[in-house]
């Protein structure tokens, strides 16, 4: 009976495994297709965007411990390169509620022109506020990467400016921004194909495999059956 059981447990745990892997590839494809399409490289899902870090301005693994006690903490504290960060976007409604809300040391994504508009996510360092909005300064963790202390200022007030937030990172993953990052090569594109395809193959033999045991448990009850009643008529036989 423990045997069943456990055998039935391992069988469920293995294909919520496939399935969940299933999901999670056709999840994937779906992300590297839309973020192809869009120059922005972002994809918005349930009202966060979702992008990819690509510089190491805000990396701490390369960071003495005396460098990273200097950074004012707040909800994210270390995004490593190619983690997938959630973006909770600004309120466009009431942008000053919004961004009242923000402490120092939270992490934000925005818009800023150096020789061209480029976005950034960097950690929030001061906060000012002036007659119809706040004065925003940015600043990457990882100073040695930038080579020195660059610094980014937004001015809220200036709504036509190409300098502006998009929004508050809330959450990162660096599994699955790697993931993401490796399954958008060429060779990554291809397992995402090819892998539903292999776990549909799989399903499909564990299938027959159990039909076929099926069919062979049910020839053997035939035969122990039909051999209980070929003994119980030779003892019939036996008594006359």
């Amino acid at each position: 009976m423990k045997n069943i059981k456990l055998s039935s447990l391992l069988k469920f745990l293995f294909y919520l495994f496939v399935y969940t892997l299933m999901v999670l590839s056709i999840l994937l494809l779906c992300f590297v297709i839309v973020s192809k399409k869009n120059q922005e490289k972002d994809v918005s899902i349930f009202g966060y965007q979702v992008r990819v870090v690509i510089s190491e301005s805000m990396d701490h693994s390369t960071m003495s411990q005396e460098e990273i006690s200097k950074i004012p903490t707040g909800n994210i504290p270390s995004l490593p390169l190619k983690s997938m960060i959630f973006i909770q976007t600004i309120d466009e409604k009431h942008p000053n509620e919004w961004y009242e809300s923000l402490k120092v040391g939270d992490v934000i994504t925005f818009k800023y022109v150096y020789m061209k508009q480029e976005t950034i996510t960097h950690r929030l360092i001061d906060k000012k506020k002036v007659e119809d909005g706040f004065i925003l300064t940015f600043a990457g963790d990882n100073q040695s990467i930038q080579g020195e202390v660059a610094k980014q200022i937004i001015d809220t007030r200036e709504t036509d400016s190409p300098n502006y937030v998009i929004g508050k990172v809330v959450y990162k993953n660096v599994f699955l921004g790697k993931l993401f990052y490796l399954f958008n090569q060429p060779i990554g594109i291809g397992c995402i194909l090819i892998l539903p395809s292999i776990i549909i193959i799989i399903l499909e033999i564990m299938k027959i495999m159990n039909a076929f045991h099926d069919i062979k448990k049910n020839q053997q009850e035939d035969e122990i059956n039909l051999l209980k009643k070929r003994i119980e008529t030779l003892q019939k036989g036996g008594e006359k």
